[in-house]
């Protein structure tokens, strides 16, 4: 993966929703392994965001730290969120900051444990996903298709 699906999408938005100007940033990617985000794109990704980052000493105190003060495993990648969104508050205490979590635990058992010193245990209800038969679907390159596909398969239709 050489560029996220949502660094993706954020940047066709800030750069005006213009696919032929993305497409051929992505082009440039393929090509030269890099590209040059324009000024103005930048400068509304650096209105609304902040980067932080976090070795791998940081993470695994967080996750620590956080198992110990709340009794709660974190995954790693989530460790990486709440960690910057503990420094944020340390810099701004008026704008609320929310830290959502990306993945369960137990998808980084041997990270998680090396942390906190606790195995995490799937969920109940995929105790035997290892084992479940894999089911797959190829679907046409058919906009449509996919989409009844979808409405006709997704939890709500079987309610």
């Amino acid at each position: 993966i050489q560029i996220s699906s949502n660094f993706e999408r954020l940047l066709y938005d800030v750069m005006g929703r213009d696919a032929g100007a993305l497409r051929n940033m992505m082009a440039t990617l393929q090509q030269s392994k890099s590209f040059t985000i324009p000024s103005s794109a930048l400068d509304l990704m650096r209105r609304d965001f902040t980067a932080l980052r976090a070795d791998r000493a940081a993470v695994d105190h967080e996750m620590k730290q956080t198992w110990q003060r709340a009794g709660y495993l974190l995954d790693p990648h989530t460790a990486i969120g709440v960690k910057a969104a503990r420094a944020l508050l340390k810099e701004d205490h008026a704008t609320p900051v929310v830290a959502l979590g990306t993945a369960h635990p137990a998808k980084f058992p041997d990270a998680v444990k090396a942390a906190t010193g606790v195995h995490p245990a799937l969920p109940e209800h995929l105790a035997d996903l290892m084992s479940r038969k894999e089911r797959v679907t190829e679907l046409p390159n058919d906009q449509v298709k996919i989409e009844a596909f979808i409405t006709a398969h997704a939890r709500a239709a079987q309610e």
